[in-house]
């Protein structure tokens, strides 16, 4: 039998430790082309700063005097920070563009923009480094960095979790465009929708350096939704139908409540109920009594829905003005004690389940 003796030639520590440490840099990442490519010194930051660009890369160094360990700490929590900056910078610009001249344009829109977190929530997505890590005159130093497509996929999953929802709404909503009452639940429903996926856009596109077109998209979608809204309510009549009052100036009633329903933007086309067209139904009454002096109250009932449809959308009542005094007032000026914008914001309420207004 012939036996064989195996010689290995002594391989050096100093060796051994250079080959362990290249071969951790190859599995990193941070060599991604596969080739052998020599990596930069650790110190030379410069080189480094450039394999991360801001424009793919949030990065940042941390440094410490004490060990590795807080160096790492450091450096992650200025990723962290630089996130946080780069969302509430996204939060200021969508607070402006929701306000003109000191006017709110949308404050359901607003308020949803108020609710953006401003710290960031997936602090695994911040990685280190390690070929960066070294230690020079009593510092520790070392890179971080955040990919900002990982991270703005990591955002987009609840995004997307109410968008399927949001793109299905909107697509309902032209078919709608005869149905206020169903047009305007679709409406509220999308919405409410929108509202849940502004935080998490306005996050994506802070981590992204802007927006992503799936988010761009969808934005067209709502302000298609707002421009449908504004034809329904462009297109739609009013017939307001008064009921006579013996004690009440039948024209002056009928022109405060069509002022107050212009003021709402809606159209109203005088006493004819004409197919197509939403009646407003309106009976005044008076009520009178006697505690501490004579009292009188003027309520408006009535009913709102489509000409001829037996079916109204809504029963209401208005209590309006009181006063008092002795002996009988005159009732025309009984509207007038009011507040002038009282009659609009009562209409408006009445209306607000059938009708888009915002």
């Amino acid at each position: 039998m012939t036996l064989y003796t195996v010689y290995r030639k002594p391989v050096s520590i100093l060796n051994l430790l250079l080959l362990m440490f290249l071969t951790s840099c190859s599995g990193s990442g941070y060599n991604e082309s596969g080739s052998t490519e020599r990596l930069p010194d650790p110190e030379d930051k410069t080189s480094w700063n450039a394999r991360f660009p801001s424009n793919s890369y949030i990065s940042a160094w941390g440094v410490s005097t004490g060990s590795m360990r807080q160096a790492e700490q450091d450096a992650k929590a200025m990723v962290a920070a630089a996130v946080r900056s780069s969302i509430e910078s996204e939060l200021t610009s969508e607070m402006e563009s929701e306000s003109f001249g000191g006017e709110i344009r949308d404050h359901q829109r607003l308020e949803s923009i108020t609710k953006i977190r401003t710290h960031f929530e997936h602090a695994e997505l911040i990685r280190l480094v390690p070929p960066t890590a070294h230690h020079r005159k009593g510092e520790y130093w070392v890179m971080a960095a955040l990919s900002r497509r990982e991270a703005a996929e990591e955002l987009m999953v609840p995004y997307r979790e109410e968008a399927s929802t949001f793109r299905f709404l909107a697509a309902r909503l032209d078919s709608l465009q005869d149905n206020p009452p169903g047009f305007t639940r679709t409406w509220n429903d999308l919405k409410k929708h929108y509202g849940k996926m502004e935080p998490a856009a306005a996050e994506v596109r802070a981590v992204a350096g802007g927006n992503l077109p799936e988010i761009t998209r969808d934005d067209a979608r709502f302000s298609n939704a707002q421009n449908s809204r504004l034809t329904l309510l462009g297109n739609l009549e009013f017939a307001l139908l008064l009921t006579d009052h013996p004690q009440l100036n039948h024209e002056e009633l009928s022109g405060r409540i069509t002022a107050a329903l212009t003021t709402l933007g809606l159209s109203v086309v005088g006493d004819s109920c004409k197919p197509g067209a939403v009646s407003l139904r309106v009976s005044p009454e008076t009520t009178w009594t006697n505690v501490m002096g004579r009292v009188v109250q003027l309520e408006l009932s009535g009913e709102v829905g489509f000409c001829g449809q037996p079916e109204p959308w809504s029963l209401f009542r208005i209590h309006g003005s009181e006063m008092r005094g002795e002996g009988r007032m005159p009732m025309k000026d009984l509207w007038q004690q009011q507040d002038p914008d009282f009659l609009k914001d009562q209409l408006k309420m009445i209306l607000d389940p059938y009708l888009p207004f915002e």
